[in-house]
């Protein structure tokens, strides 16, 4: 009996958020509204494409009430082929899931220093997208955010950044420099997997863990200046190295069929893997 309750009370408490929440059309830009906190955050435009450069508020009005616009919400401009620019405004915080995922015309979007969140694809798939500066309130960045963003030239993200996904860059095949922040301890598995442009990443020296792939088939990566923190090297982590005339111990790593990890294993800090010997 009590479990029927809980299941009802649990029923209950759903059936009013999504009375209290509601989409609608404000000035061309289309919105579900939550009326129980009056934030708003953006949502997909039903049977159309939003068009050139949209330019999100950081307040709209319904019916004499004011909500605050603190979100992109998951598929926003999901496969929108008609938008070129999004302009996002200082109110919003997040950027969920797949909101810009295969926009294949999609060019820039401008961030605000209030974003802390990147949703996973986020803005996968996009083909043109080549300025996407990462705000430097970003804290989280999700796995394949930027996946085959073909045209993304260059990135660096703030020092706050502690949660970052995995795949992130996988497919970016003009990616030329990355400035990763100081911040993390580890580059996950596949993060700039067949990044073939990739020629320039800065590493932070809190860095303990290059994950698995992590640089496969970055063809005309130039070196990694690997810090002293680093103590794990997992399996092709450093395979793109190879056609590099590189020091003994970076062909031992790139040589090695299983993930290293040993108290003994330390690198150097002015150890350039893929510099000459």
């Amino acid at each position: 009996m009590k479990r029927v309750k809980k299941i009802l009370v649990l029923f209950i408490v759903a059936v009013c958020a999504i009375v209290n929440a509601y989409s609608v059309e404000i000035d061309g830009i289309y919105y579900t509204l939550q009326a129980a906190t009056q934030t708003a955050f953006v949502t997909a435009a039903p049977q159309k494409d939003y068009t050139g450069e949209v330019v999100i508020p950081e307040s709209v009005t319904y019916k004499d009430k004011e909500y605050k616009v603190t979100a992109i919400g998951v598929n926003a401009f999901r496969s929108n082929e008609g938008v070129v620019k999004v302009v996002i405004p200082a109110s919003v915080d997040s950027i969920a899931s797949y909101a810009f995922y295969g926009a294949k015309n999609l060019e820039e979007v401008v961030m605000p220093n209030t974003v802390e969140v990147i949703g996973d694809y986020a803005f996968g798939q996009n083909a043109s997208l080549k300025k996407a500066d990462a705000p430097a309130s970003l804290r989280k960045i999700g796995s394949y955010a930027f996946v085959n963003c073909t045209a993304l030239i260059k990135i660096e993200f703030s020092n706050l950044v502690e949660d970052f996904g995995s795949n992130v860059f996988l497919g970016c095949t003009n990616l030329k420099t990355v400035v990763l922040p100081s911040s993390i301890t580890s580059i996950p598995k596949y993060t700039f997997y067949n990044c073939s442009s990739l020629e320039t990443v800065t590493m932070p020296s809190s860095l303990e863990v290059i994950g698995t792939s992590a640089f496969e088939y970055c063809k005309v990566l130039k070196g990694l200046d690997l810090p002293a923190s680093l103590n794990k090297i997992e399996a092709r982590a450093l395979s793109c190295l190879w056609i590099f005339s590189s020091p003994t111990f970076c062909m031992y790593l790139i040589a090695s069929p299983s993930p290293i990890a040993s108290p003994a294993f330390t690198v150097p800090a002015s150890n350039l893997c893929g510099s000459s010997a």
